[in-house]
């Protein structure tokens, strides 16, 4: 058991020294970043609602609701009305 915690309480301190070994350098690469996957994420969702990216795809999953939908009832029916065969 104590070898459990020894091995956590190294792993700790081994990511404790990386995050204490980022330079400025590195926190000035993700201060660059992170603005601009930001931006480009805000892009391509202005991109998708302009070309109605969004209404073609609810369309397309509302018919595939509506086609389980019928399946499944078509089973349920199938299944609680009794064939002529089963009298």
């Amino acid at each position: 058991r104590e070898s459990w915690r020894s091995g956590l309480s190294a792993m700790a301190g081994a990511s404790a020294r990386a995050v204490k070994e980022l330079s400025l350098r590195d926190y000035k690469f993700y201060a660059k970043l992170v603005p601009l996957c930001f931006t480009v994420g805000a892009c391509m969702e202005f991109f998708m609602i302009k070309t109605g990216f969004y209404d073609t795809v609810t369309k397309l999953e509302a018919e595939k609701i509506a086609e389980s939908e019928a399946k499944r009832e078509a089973f349920l029916d199938s299944i609680k009305t009794p064939k002529k065969d089963q009298k």
